[in-house]
């Protein structure tokens, strides 16, 4: 053999061996008497997928053990029957596996695509059905996770041991149509979990940028992730089909759902991108040119109501703070009715004005005043018995009365020769309608490249407003979902979250494409995760201090080290009515987190606005040294940026603790929290390995050098805090 042919063999032989997945024929366990052989996917940190195909298809993480109860399931939620799919045809491709069965019991094919990556292994693939007919469906993939002192994750800080005949899937319960039902919805509030044994742990994941309705959790011994799909023809984008990707990931049973977390950010580095790369407070009303000495609070952006202000604008370009101009994603359409009018707080009253406007406003279609009131009409959703699902609504901010939750996709009817297809379409090209009728962001951006002043990008409000929890049964519109559908009431519909984000991607688009960015706020609770992606400056509204701190994992985990914005409500109150005790909880919560904290209006008990605190320098000049102490602690925190994984361990359950920065850079920082009702002790005990030695501990509140011991490869620091407190360690070595 000559030398170059050996060589080749050998570049070969080395390119085969460093592929992150193997494949194996062999004759199984003799013991069981299986010899039917088995394919072998292996991931680079050596997760290990097995995948017998004979007789049936059956998954397994343990090499010779095929599950019977594995694999991909479909239920028909009509006739409530479950169909396994576990007979079709398993081959070996280039880069894994690919299986393939179309059921002739259920009327449903079924594809999916198999890969071993160096971190995760991906399953992708398709449902379809063949009957032609309208199908609610649930597809489940399960795949066996067993093993001592089980754990099943809820987020970063909270788990509980798991329970035979237990479910666990830590899902959001959807308004669901405002129908109080004996089962509603539910979805899944991260885009990962995390099960644990006492030696392993697993993570199923799903791509924040592509949404679906979908569970992931654990029963019955398996890991499993649901699909909601709906299945119709006119939903003309995935016609009587949906697609569906999923990961599964080796993570540390040590940091469970915190090494999930960062091992998803290391998989999808592209969606958690902080586009903006500094941060600050967000100021919502006032002007900024009003405050003395403005550079005291460490304002950001001002997120403006104004209708036109050039001078303003360009102020904010000299000085360095982003004009963020206000914008409704257009949600929603009310027909007014007084609220002591209680006869005519009806759908049908409601549905009847429509009509009879209808009728008139057709025959003069571009009208100005018909414009705005066809392109709500068409973007209207339906319920499941074709209506439009009007509901009463009083919010002071705005005229109220019966309003009907619109559809904010920017897609609909885009292709027809309207002269303003949808209200989206709308609120982004036409005109702002709210807080008062001005420019859309867009033509405001583009106003001033013609005039010299910059509009940074747009701050979005209601992005979680519970009109965007609604199923959409209108048929119209599926023609322009981008997404599969799901279903309700046993139908295919839309969920209007989901058009959610199709909006706020094309928000995002259009602004990435001029090199502006996406503000939003998403109001203080659990939600849509799959906004995350296109929201360059996450905001939101909070009414009670200190937040829970559930609410406050799941915003630092979604937005990872984006600039997260925090503005405080006086709800029935007055911003003169909070203590010090307030604002220093307040404070001391936010720059845990690495928050910023700011203040809006203070509101009446129907949450109309009864002050405004930039308004008000009594307010702001009461509070100027909190945010000349505190903000630059929260912008050096938010400069080393928040990781998942701390390294780190309190003695006291109620004492959390959250990590900033990397240790290779030679300084970290700890911030650490007393969530309890009293003064507390603790012991914070840090992994620190061959470190050991020459660290330098500063408290960076207090500005004092704090001693430290070290024991078995651990920093130890002994502290005590008072309720509601934080301390915020920095360490250099």
């Amino acid at each position: 053999m000559s030398h170059k042919l050996l060589a080749i063999i050998l570049i070969i032989a080395a390119v085969l061996a460093a592929l992150p997945f193997l494949f194996h024929s062999t004759g199984g366990n003799k013991k069981d008497g299986n010899n039917k052989g088995y394919l072998l996917l292996r991931t680079g940190d050596g997760l290990e997928l097995y995948i017998w195909s004979e007789p049936k298809v059956k998954y397994s993480l343990e090499a010779n053990s095929p599950k019977e109860y594995s694999g991909f399931l479909i239920m028909d939620v009509v006739t409530g029957e479950i169909y396994p799919f576990n007979t079709g045809n398993m081959e070996k491709t280039d880069r894994g596996a690919a299986f393939r069965e179309v059921s002739q019991e259920c009327s449903i094919g079924l594809e999916v695509q198999i890969t071993a990556e160096d971190k995760y292994i991906k399953i992708s693939g398709r449902v379809w059905d063949t009957s032609g007919d309208d199908r609610a469906i649930i597809l489940r993939f399960q795949l066996p996770f067993t093993g001592n002192s089980l754990v099943w994750w809820e987020d970063l800080r909270r788990y509980v041991a798991v329970e035979e005949g237990e479910r666990y899937d830590n899902t959001y319960l959807l308004v669901d149509n405002l129908v109080d039902k004996p089962r509603r919805t539910r979805f899944s509030r991260y885009p990962m979990s995390a099960v644990c044994s006492d030696s392993d742990g697993l993570s199923f994941a799903v791509p924040l940028d592509d949404p679906r309705i979908c569970r992931l959790g654990y029963e019955n011994g398996t890991c499993f992730i649901e699909y909601d799909f709906g299945l119709s023809r006119k939903a003309s984008k995935n016609p009587s089909k949906a697609s569906f990707t999923f990961i599964i990931y080796r993570i540390d049973p040590e940091w469970g759902f915190r090494d999930a977390v960062a091992k998803y950010y290391s998989i999808y580095p592209e969606l958690f991108v902080n586009r903006v790369g500094r941060g600050g407070i967000i100021m919502p009303t006032g002007r900024i040119t009003w405050i003395e000495n403005p550079e005291d609070f460490h304002i950001f952006a001002h997120w403006e109501f104004p209708v036109m202000d050039e001078e303003y604008y360009i102020y904010n370009n000299e000085h360095g703070y982003l004009n963020l101009h206000y914008a409704l994603p257009g949600t929603q359409y009310t027909v007014k009715v007084d609220r002591e009018d209680k006869e005519h707080q009806t759908r049908e009253y409601a549905t009847q004005q429509i009509l009879e406007r209808l009728e008139n406003a057709s025959q003069n279609p571009d009208a100005p005043g018909n414009i705005l009131f066809l392109a709500s009409v068409r973007s209207m959703i339906k319920d499941e018995n074709g209506e439009w699902p009007f509901y009463p609504h009083y919010p002071v901010y705005a005229h109220g009365g019966m309003v009907c939750p619109c559809n904010p996709d920017p897609d609909l009817f885009a292709d027809k020769d309207y002269l303003c297809p949808n209200l989206a379409y709308y609120h982004i090209y036409i005109l702002r309608t709210f807080p008062y009728r001005s420019k859309t962001f867009y033509r405001l951006i583009e106003e001033g490249e013609k005039k010299g002043f910059r509009i940074d990008g747009v701050g979005v409000d209601c992005m979680a407003w519970h009109n965007l929890e609604f199923y959409n049964h209108n048929e119209e519109h599926f023609p322009y979902a981008d997404f599969p559908l799901t279903f309700h009431a046993k139908k295919p519909a839309i969920y209007n979250g989901i058009s959610g984000a199709e909006y706020i991607k094309y928000v995002a688009e259009l602004m990435r494409a001029k090199d502006r960015y996406v503000a939003a706020n998403l109001v203080n609770k659990i939600h849509h995760p799959w906004y995350a992606p296109w929201i360059d400056i996450p905001i939101t509204e909070i009414k009670k201090i200190p937040q829970p701190d559930s609410i406050c994992c799941y915003k630092r985990t979604l937005y990872y080290q984006k600039p997260f914005c925090l503005l405080l409500l006086a709800h029935g109150s007055s911003f003169g009515a909070l203590t010090e005790d307030d604002l220093l909880t307040y404070f001391h919560q936010a720059t845990f987190w690495g928050f910023y904290p700011s203040f809006h209006d203070a509101q009446g008990d129907y949450g109309e606005p009864i002050e405004y605190y930039w308004t008000t320098p009594s307010f702001y000049n009461r509070d100027r040294e909190l945010f000349k102490k505190y903000l630059p602690i929260i912008e050096e925190l938010n400069n080393a940026g928040w990781e998942p994984v701390t390294y780190a361990r309190s003695s006291n359950p109620q004492i959390y603790v959250e990590r900033f920065g990397d240790p290779s850079a030679g300084t970290v920082y700890f911030t650490t929290w007393n969530d309890g009702t009293e003064r507390m002790s603790f012991t914070i005990e840090i992994e620190v390995g061959s470190k050991e030695g020459d660290q330098k501990i500063i408290e960076l509140i207090s500005g004092e050098e704090v001693d430290y011991t070290f024991s078995n490869n651990r920093l130890i620091i002994e502290y005590t805090l008072d309720s509601h407190r934080t301390a915020v360690f920095k360490i250099s070595w």
